[in-house]
């Protein structure tokens, strides 16, 4: 058992997982328990492993049934236990819940209401006996929790420090020109009266951390990932612990494009496919089969399968009104995406002895969110969404998506 699957192959020697390198490409991602190596398994998330350190004559492996094919009869871990003859059970203690009792409160106490345990969340983040900063990117999340923690500063008559990661673009037209950030982060700083810090990213800084990137991360994850390394690099420097933004784009629908691509599915097949559909981009349809021909004959997955396996059985039934459709696209982004981040998040903040927290991912906070109705979130009707005017939130205005949330 190890976090980090670098301490296991020293002692375990294990060859490719072709159906972990099909999953990767179709999702840009890892979804089960799988990863890149043959026999490696990662324990999914809200699970536990229990042990009986007495021994058992059988040497067995109990999975709890939801998720009793996660672990492979063939795979290291239940051959160990047989091994050694110990009796190991995974359990899952926890997960998400979209369709949980949802509020019945108006929007402006609901907003209220958010307020209050957004605030909570971030405080509790705060408590540290070293020295707390957060990222600033300059968008909504990072931004809103930037403006809690400084106020808090403040009234200790501290200052706070902000990160924030830019790009050089000399050479840059287009789309790129929106990929610097800093004049919005600079901005809401000299709101907020940070401590700020800055890094400038330039041709060829991504070719230099690249082995060091691959150490770290130890797999391939969707996105470019060097500009968090670089950002936990700068912000080590200057503090112990660091807040970050993520986790509000998929617990409060931060991604109306995407909702939009499934919304209109009548059932839980349809929805399979055209998530699908829009997913499967890197290798779509007939060049899929393709790529994947060479290894075809060590491939065990379906793609589809790998998707539909994502969601319980109570999820594939019953109506399939847009809303719900929604809540579905929420658990599916919670239970996939979110997780990957989090990997990428976690190993670069620890490759620079930095630890990070996800306040939007407080106890707190999750369970607040859970119970939000979907169309207080994203507002399906509209091609553009609006928001409401309050004066005295303490993020900027925008009128895209998370619409409580904003």
């Amino acid at each position: 058992f190890s976090s980090e699957i670098k301490s296991i192959s020293a002692y375990c020697k294990s060859g490719i997982d072709y159906d972990g390198v099909v999953e990767y490409f179709t999702f840009q991602n890892l979804f089960s328990d799988r990863t890149l190596w043959h026999d490696i398994k990662a324990l999914p998330p809200g699970h536990y492993l229990e042990i009986d350190l007495k021994g058992n004559t059988e040497g067995t492996l109990d999975v709890d049934s939801q998720h009793k094919n996660l672990i492979s009869a063939r795979g290291l871990l239940s051959q160990a236990m047989r091994d050694s003859g110990l009796r190991c059970r995974m359990v899952q203690y926890w997960d998400f819940d979209f369709f949980r009792e949802k509020f019945t409160e108006g929007y402006q106490t609901l907003v209220h209401s958010l307020e209050e345990v957004f605030e909570s969340s971030v405080k509790r983040q705060l408590i540290s006996d070293v020295e707390v900063g957060s990222y600033l990117s300059g968008g909504m999340d990072s931004g809103s929790i930037t403006a809690i923690a400084s106020k808090h500063f403040k009234d200790k008559r501290q200052s706070f420090k902000t990160f924030t990661i830019g790009f050089d673009l000399h050479s840059a037209s287009g789309l790129e020109l929106s990929f610097d950030e800093r004049q919005k982060a600079e901005h809401m700083s000299y709101l907020f009266g940070t401590e700020h810090y800055e890094m400038v990213l330039k041709a060829g800084d991504m070719e230099r951390c690249l082995p060091s990137l691959v150490y770290h991360l130890e797999e391939p994850r969707v996105g470019q990932s060097y500009p968090n390394y670089y950002a936990s690099k700068l912000a080590s420097r200057f503090v112990k612990v660091v807040l970050s933004g993520c986790g509000g784009d998929e617990i409060f629908g931060g991604y109306p494009w995407r909702y939009m691509q499934v919304v209109h599915s009548s059932n839980f097949d349809e929805f399979v496919e055209r998530s699908l559909g829009f997913w499967q981009r890197l290798f779509p349809g007939i060049e899929h089969e393709k790529v994947f021909s060479p290894i075809k004959d060590k491939v065990t997955i379906e793609p589809k399968e790998v998707f539909h396996d994502v969601f319980p059985e109570s999820m594939r039934y019953g109506d399939y009104a847009p809303e719900t459709v929604l809540e579905m696209s929420l658990y599916f982004e919670s239970k996939t995406f979110l997780h990957g981040l989090l990997v990428v998040e976690d190993k670069l903040s620890m490759a620079h002895s930095l630890e990070t927290r996800v306040p939007f991912l407080d106890n707190e906070m999750v369970d607040f969110a859970m119970k939000v109705p979907a169309g207080i979130k994203v507002r399906l009707s509209e091609k553009e969404v609006s928001v409401l005017d309050h004066n005295n939130q303490p993020v900027l205005r925008t009128n895209k998506g998370k619409i409580l949330l904003r």
